[in-house]
């Protein structure tokens, strides 16, 4: 399953914003991550979990109307 939304690189690292529904392991809400490298930011995305947060609910319940 994709779990990511969006990546990118910039002076302080590899970002990957994760998609509605997922935070990163062990934070709970927290829907970026940041690493040293591309390889390190996608094993994290990879583990990330379901999120069932406030935000995450309701950007699911949005993106569920617009199916």
């Amino acid at each position: 399953m994709n779990k990511i939304a969006n990546e990118y690189r910039d002076a302080d690292g590899y970002w990957i914003e994760l998609k509605a529904g997922w935070h990163a392991i062990g934070e709970y809400a927290l829907h970026g991550i940041i690493a040293g490298t591309k390889r390190e930011a996608r094993q994290r995305a990879k583990e990330a979990e379901q999120c069932d947060c406030s935000d995450c609910q309701r950007l699911m319940k949005e993106i569920s109307c617009k199916l």
